[in-house]
């Protein structure tokens, strides 16, 4: 049976205060914002990877071609990284935003959360895909986006052992 690479104990240690001020400083540079996926895509997710080993992310062809078997095996999507629903509950620990629902009528698309960078105003989306985690983007690539520096620390926090519940350093996934 395969797990998500992010998987939080039940409870877990509070985060140090600065790594929770952190997290906070990283989150204020995204806005929520309610615009459209039309023209959107998920190619991006493609240009990127988790290193199973750290797990953090890292531009570069997840499918590359010219890997090893053995160096391909040392990556995962962003759908093996983390649940769709774990991702959506850090986002809405993350900030204030309202979730863009499909519902039942989103057949591949139930839920995004497009975010805006406040440094380029560059827009992805986060949402899920046929049930696991997506992120798309007008861009085809992390090298057509001006913020994708910002980008990727962000999915290393949403994937990662130190994103926070507003309560008390709590890791968002475990329970005080």
């Amino acid at each position: 049976m395969r797990s998500y690479i992010c998987s939080p104990k039940y409870i877990e240690e509070r985060l140090e205060p600065k790594d929770a001020d952190a997290a906070l400083a990283l989150a204020a540079l995204w806005e929520p914002v309610d615009v459209s996926l039309e023209g959107t895509n998920g190619n991006i997710a493609h240009d990127l990877f988790m290193d199973r080993k750290t797990g953090t992310f890292h531009p570069g062809q997840m499918f590359d071609p010219k890997l090893s078997e053995a160096a391909r095996k040392k990556r995962a999507s962003l759908s093996e990284a983390i649940s769709s629903a774990l991702a959506l509950y850090r986002m809405l620990c993350l900030w204030k935003c309202a979730v863009q629902s499909e519902g039942p009528e989103g057949y591949k698309v139930v839920w995004s959360v497009p975010l805006k960078n406040k440094l380029t105003g560059e827009v992805v989306a986060f949402g899920e895909y046929k049930g696991g985690f997506q992120l798309f983007s007008r861009a085809h690539s992390c090298a057509d986006l001006k913020c994708a520096a910002q980008l990727i620390d962000l999915l290393n926090l949403i994937c990662g052992p130190k994103c926070p519940h507003p309560y008390d350093g709590t890791v968002a996934g475990s329970v005080a």
